[in-house]
This record gives structure tokens, C-alpha cells and sequence, in this order.
């Protein structure tokens, strides 16, 4: 969990998945600056295949984390601001990969335990990114 975000949720898809961090405080532009500068930072990662920085905190033996490193390239990658923080969707039309993407975030949530969810789990109303419209 990003110490600074008020919540991270999380919406699978069937050809991946969307990752959504929103602030504490939406007045506070350091805050936001900083959820926006992270998940800017990652999104630009995954999509070159560097999973060093998750991988370092949840393991080298996530499960999809094979698959994510050899079929980075069939993932699109797309980061948005948000009114309230930051959201990234990944897409791919590759199921194997999608799978992959899916485990390998249903794992991390699993280490976050309650700071971190799934749409259906925060009962939020976590709107689809336009691009993952399924």
C-alpha cells in the first residue's frame, strides 16, 4: 500500500486489470503529486517488463511473475490522473497473460491484507477506466 493514499483499489477485467490510488486529502497537491509521480513511475516499468520495485516487496515468486517478464510486450499500459489521484489499466488480448496480470495483483493484494482491495470488496464505486470498458 502507497503510505500517502487514502486506498488502493483494484477492478478485474477480463483482459487485465485497472489499479486505482486516490488521496486523503484532495486539496493537498503534494499529496496528489506524489500518488500521480509513483504510478506514472510504474506504469512506465511495466510496461518496459521492470517488475524490480514489487517484485523486491512481494517476492521474486509471485505467481503470473514469469509470464509478466516474458509477455510484458503484449500488455498495454495506460496511466490517467484522476480528479482525487491516479489510476493505471492494463490490457492485453493475450489470456494466458491476462491471467497472469490478474494473479500476480490478486497475490499483492493478498500481502496488503485491509489497506488494499478489490472494487467489489471496498463496495466503492470504482469507475471503469474508459480504455477497459469490457
Amino acid at each position: 500500500m502507497i503510505p500517502w493514499a487514502w486506498g488502493e483499489r483494484h477492478a478485474r477485467r477480463a483482459q487485465g486489470r485497472t489499479r486505482r490510488v486516490v488521496t486523503r486529502n484532495v486539496d493537498d497537491p503534494p499529496e496528489m503529486g506524489l500518488i500521480n509521480e509513483h504510478l506514472r513511475e510504474e506504469a512506465d516499468a511495466f510496461s518496459r517488463g521492470d517488475f524490480a520495485d514489487p517484485a523486491a516487496i512481494h517476492g521474486e515468486d509471485m505467481p503470473g511473475l514469469d509470464t509478466l517478464r516474458t509477455g510484458y510486450q503484449d500488455i498495454d499500459v495506460r496511466y490517467r490522473d484522476l480528479p482525487d489521484g491516479a489510476e493505471i489499466a492494463y490490457r492485453t488480448d493475450s489470456p494466458d497473460v491476462a491471467a497472469a496480470v490478474r494473479a500476480w495483483f490478486d497475490a499483492q493484494l493478498g500481502d496488503h491484507a485491509g489497506d488494499a482491495a478489490t472494487a467489489d470488496q471496498s463496495g466503492a464505486d470504482h469507475a471503469r477506466h474508459p480504455y477497459h470498458e469490457d
